[in-house]
């Protein structure tokens, strides 16, 4: 009985545990990229919202040894380290990061854990240095929920060259050794930073892993003096007008680039992409929703004519809490009401398109059946790339071209014994198959059809 109270329960965590469910459910690839979550957000800290990030560089290192990845980002002080960085979870009453992605304050602890045994964290800021070296193991057979600094500066300059994080681990475990040393997750990883960051990454931020830089690109709708991409932009209050505001961009269109797999809605927050190419009733395929004129309508389930269709919604605020975020980053939170705002939106975005979608499909199959005017296709074809930067005004979706008309001709195709077709030819005159063919569809439209 602590404390000589017979009436208490202790409902105490165990640190291993804590450990066990934090990492279960984390795949190595988005452990990793939880860590460069904070370097970019350290990145965008330091240049100030919406500025560029050239010159700012986050470089990663595995090895069958040990993993590490080293920034020059602006680092984070030694107050940070001490009331929050290693804490497991956000304090309340934390003051928020202005336009960061990390929220839940899990990140660094979850993927060093994640990786091994041994680990190191040293950040350097203008005015101040410290390193926190620990043994997991060790660590673990304490009471106490502490780690201790190696070394420690406060209130001195420190170099230019040094501003920075770096977090090593060690003593790595036995299946992440083998997968950090493999050509294929070391590009998944790659593919994966890619994507999570292509934000960052346009906006100059370079990221590597051993040696090798991620590549960026631009997000890309089709715009002409005939086809107009949808854009939607909307400020909303979750805590009302007085509160932090969350900005909500839409931008909707199509590409050239007929692909199931990267057709889909993609959502991003705070410049981080959390769900990519979504086809799936998250992003509102298969469900029905009340349109403009306050009536049911059903958008479709995900199928090959969306494959040219693009979507991308972006969510913004200062404060990260606010955004429909999961823990994982790997998705979106569908009961945040926020989302389901905007949820609602998108699939009023996406009307027109999928009228234009339909009409193009019905064109496609007339110009199989030899029709010549194609005006959709024509629109189309003579569109041009155009970042999404450009479409700034809200709008819908529009393509001013006429659906397709039904062609006047058709073709008729079908394969019978040649010793027939020469019958046939030798006793009509014909000299050819199809010329056989020919004549003996206009007999028979005479003589069956005519009235």
């Amino acid at each position: 009985m602590a404390n000589g109270d017979p009436n208490l329960v202790h409902a105490e965590p165990t640190k291993e545990f804590f450990i066990s469910m934090l990492t279960v459910d984390v795949t190595l690839t988005r452990a990793i990229i939880d860590l460069v979550d904070n370097s970019v957000d350290g990145a965008n800290k330091t240049r100030g919202e919406g500025q560029r990030l050239d010159g700012l560089e986050i470089n990663i290192h595995l090895s069958p040894e040990k993993f590490s990845v080293c920034d020059n980002c602006g680092g984070f002080d030694v107050d940070t380290a001490r009331n929050y960085a290693f804490l497991f979870g956000r304090p309340k009453g934390a003051v928020a990061t202005k336009g960061e992605v990390g929220r839940f304050g899990v990140g660094m602890k979850r993927t060093i854990f994640k990786l091994g045994n041994e680990f190191l964290v040293e950040s350097t800021t203008e005015n101040s240095a410290f390193l926190i070296k620990e043994n997991v193991s060790e660590w673990l057979e304490k009471p106490e929920w502490e780690f201790h600094f190696s070394k420690i500066v406060v209130e001195k300059p420190q170099p230019t060259e040094t501003i920075g994080t770096r977090v090593e681990v060690w003593d790595l475990d036995s299946s992440i050794s083998q997968d950090l040393s493999r050509d294929f997750f070391i590009n998944t990883l790659r593919a994966g930073i890619e994507h999570a960051h292509s934000e960052a990454l346009r906006k100059g931020l370079s990221i590597s892993i051993n040696g090798t830089y991620a590549k960026s690109h631009d997000l890309m709708l089709l715009q002409s003096n005939l086809i107009t991409s949808a854009f939607h932009e909307e400020v909303y209050y979750p805590q009302g007008d007085s509160g932090e505001q969350v900005r909500i961009k839409i931008y909707a269109g199509i590409t050239k680039e007929r692909n199931l797999e990267f057709g889909g809605w993609y959502i991003y927050c705070n410049g981080r992409l959390v769900l990519a190419a979504d086809h799936t009733q998250v992003t509102g395929w298969g469900r029905t929703f009340r349109n403009e004129e306050e009536d049911d309508d059903t958008t479709p389930k995900y199928h090959t004519d969306f494959a040219f269709f693009r979507g991308y919604v972006f969510f913004e605020s200062n404060d990260s809490r606010l955004l429909p975020l999961t823990t994982t980053k790997t998705g979106v939170d569908t009961d945040a009401s926020i989302y389901k705002m905007t949820l609602q939106k998108m699939q009023i975005v996406l009307l027109p398109i999928r009228a234009f979608l339909r009409d193009y499909g019905v064109e496609t199959g007339l110009i199989n059946d030899g029709a010549e005017d194609c005006p959709l296709h024509t629109a189309v074809e003579e569109a041009n790339n155009t970042t999404l930067g450009v479409i700034s005004s809200n709008r819908p979706f529009n393509v001013q071209a006429a659906k397709p008309n039904a062609p006047t001709t058709v073709s008729i195709q079908y394969s019978r014994p040649k010793s027939d077709v020469d019958k046939v030819k030798a006793t009509i005159g014909a000299g050819s198959a199809r010329e056989a063919g020919l004549k003996t569809f206009e007999f028979y439209l005479k003589n069956e059809c005519e009235e």
